[in-house]
């Protein structure tokens, strides 16, 4: 057998086979996951209509004007549906944290970058959402980020529709007290690059 011949030979089928191993993988669907503290009903609504006379001062843009006030706890997404993340043994590892009385006072906001802001309402007391945010990162093996617990108003608006609205805040800035007894798991999917609403999937019980 000629040499130079056979290693050509062998060449190629490694070429082939490289290009079939390297060849990208479309994935079809993503799974995106959001656990949330919500305020009760009567919270919401309140919440609401600041949103509507906070707009008429300066415009908070669709998206700020018509999300669903919460609190943020933990994100994650995956290629697989996820349910069972959000079963028995996190609920057992969330038992240790009773209901939670969270008390909004006041406005405050985060500089994201130059050039944008995030109003949001200032929590008192933070520490027992920070210790359920490290909890389900723990549990659910997410990379722990620097947290805040807010609940925000308008997410990354223009730096001039911030000062504007930041000016004209209400001197008696806002108070509100409500309990939250549940932490609230919301998903959503990326199909074929259409983004879904999100939707509660699941409530797993604090205390």
């Amino acid at each position: 057998m000629n040499p130079a011949r056979h290693l050509s030979s062998v060449s190629d089928q490694l070429a082939l086979f490289a290009d079939e191993e390297y060849k990208p993988v479309e994935i079809d669907t993503v799974y995106q996951y959001l656990l949330v503290l919500s305020p009760p009903d009567e919270h919401l609504d309140k919440i609401k209509r600041l949103k509507y006379d906070l707009n008429h001062l300066a415009y908070l843009g669709s998206y700020n004007l018509f999300s669903i006030p919460h609190i943020t706890l933990a994100r994650m997404q995956s290629v697989h549906r996820q349910l069972g993340s959000f079963g028995r043994p996190l609920q057992k590892n969330l038992a240790g944290h009773g209901p939670l009385q969270v008390a909004l006072n006041g406005f405050n906001y985060l500089e994201r970058g130059k050039d944008l802001r995030t109003l949001y309402l200032h929590i008192e007391e933070p520490a027992p959402i920070s210790a359920i945010h490290d909890q389900l990162h723990a549990s659910l093996g997410i990379p722990v980020q620097p947290y805040v617990p807010h609940l925000s108003i308008a997410k990354e608006i223009s730096n001039a529709s911030f000062q504007e609205l930041w000016a004209q805040l209400p001197p008696q800035g806002y108070r509100d007290v409500f309990v939250c007894d549940h932490v609230v798991v919301l998903e959503r999917t990326i199909r074929n690059q259409k983004v879904s609403h999100y939707k509660p999937v699941k409530k797993l019980k604090l205390g």
